[in-house]
């Protein structure tokens, strides 16, 4: 008859002559509503009187051993869990994968069912595998996940996910467009950035990301920000031009792909790639002042004339010209600044064109944003606390100043001379605008 466990204990007396021997068993059954518990001692003890084979009623003495067992009652089921796919490409393997746990015993296999189809073994247990062959066409599939424990238990509910098999690749567009001639800008590294916009859908899976790779000159494919259904990318030429050289001037007409992948992981093909060609002119116009090269005093009105060129590879033509007068006693003095402020997104460092090397710093949080300006960057001072510092000896007297600015603002301070650090002690000779 069976014993519960935890009920008492169970007894069998027999006796033995020598060269007897006895098998019992007694089985041992956990309750159906047992809870589980691990480690439960079952002690097996024997205790025997020992009698002489003269006669039995010579006792020689009493003899107990004893044998404890551990055993373990689980009465609890196991659980898998799978991570998530959302998208799949079809005709591709795609390895899933999860977790699988027992509270009290440990698990014993880990099965897979797709729509509903028979239950599959996986690999592992506690962390498992099943590589999963998707099908070519298009549609949503049910990914079924249970465990089964080391006595048996099946996980009751199977934990599941709903897989979507896409085949359609993305759809993009790019701009600049084909025909257009674009100026190029730098960063704060030095490198020629090409500014890409455009958009890319996919009705399914949705878009993962965008790419873009130029020639000549270009530096690998390299990612685009997204947002939304719109990316953008400046990309970043290569360091070197031609035959490894630096490259100073990037005029010239480029070539331009752009390609996509979804969610599912689908690429578009290398007959749909968007392709395009645009050109880049980086070479500024030249002037030459002519019609007055002769006179050295204006006593009537005079006729200014000269020839305007646009050099190089690629010409967008001249826009405009500009003239600027200054007295003849500030152009005869020697320059102590000249800044073009055309460096790149993110540039701290300011360039002196003057020959003087007094270079310009701005401090972290305080420099200016860098945008298109007049011609190439501009340097553009938002309101807050933003400046541009250079250390250099301003003359007392003979001084001039001039900028090219555009502003918004009907008060707003342009230059100033300072002495210290920031001004710390004081300052004077400022240009600013007020009620402008």
């Amino acid at each position: 008859m069976a014993e519960l466990l935890g009920g008492g204990q169970s007894t069998i007396a027999f006796g033995l002559s020598r060269n007897q021997s006895i098998t019992a068993t007694i089985p041992l059954l956990a309750a159906a509503n047992a809870g589980s518990q691990r480690d439960l001692s079952l002690i097996n003890q024997l205790t025997a009187t020992l009698h002489s084979t003269a006669a039995l009623s010579d006792t020689l003495g009493n003899l107990t051993q004893q044998l404890i067992r551990r055993v373990t009652i689980d009465n609890d089921a196991p659980t898998a869990t799978i991570n998530p796919i959302q998208f799949a490409s079809p005709g591709t393997r795609v390895i899933l994968g999860g977790q699988a746990s027992d509270p009290t015993s440990a698990v014993d296999v880990v099965e897979i069912s797709i729509d509903s189809g028979p239950f599959q073994r996986a690999n592992g247990r506690a962390a498992w595998s099943f590589a999963w062959d998707v099908p070519t066409g298009d549609g949503a599939h049910t990914i079924q996940v249970r465990a089964v424990d080391v006595v048996g238990h099946v996980q009751p509910a199977p934990s599941n996910i709903t897989t979507q098999v896409d085949s359609t690749a993305p759809v993009i567009t790019a701009n600049p467009s084909a025909t257009s001639i674009i100026s190029l800008r730098r960063n704060k590294d030095d490198r020629w950035l090409m500014a890409f916009t455009g958009t890319a859908s996919d009705a399914l899976s949705g878009v993962r990301r965008v790419e873009v790779l130029v020639t000549p000159n270009g530096d690998s494919w390299q990612p685009a920000t997204l947002t939304g259904n719109t990316w953008q990318l400046d990309y970043q030429l290569s360091p070197l031009g031609p035959n490894n050289t630096a490259l100073i001037d990037p005029s010239g007409e480029y070539s331009y792909t752009a390609r996509a992948v979804d969610n599912a992981g689908n690429l578009t093909a290398d007959v749909a790639v968007l392709t395009g060609r645009l050109r880049v002119d980086n070479t500024a116009p030249v002037v030459d002042l002519r019609a007055m090269e002769a006179i050295t005093q204006i006593v009537t009105p005079q006729i200014i004339g000269g020839v305007i060129t646009d050099p190089g590879a690629v010409a967008v033509g001249v826009k405009g010209l500009e003239i600027a007068y200054s007295p003849l006693n500030l152009t005869a003095l020697s320059m102590t600044l000249s800044m073009a402020l055309d460096e790149g997104v993110g540039e701290f460092r300011f360039a002196d064109v003057s020959g003087n090397s007094a270079n310009a710093l701005c401090l972290e949080g305080q420099c200016p944003n860098m945008v298109q300006g007049r011609f190439g960057n501009g340097a553009q001072f938002d309101g807050g606390p933003r400046f541009i510092e250079s250390i250099v000896d301003v003359p007392e007297s003979g001084f001039s100043s001039s900028l090219w600015f555009n502003t918004s603002k009907p008060n707003v301070g342009l230059v100033s001379v300072l002495k210290g650090r920031l001004g710390a002690q004081g300052g004077d000779r400022a240009i600013y605008m007020s009620g402008g």
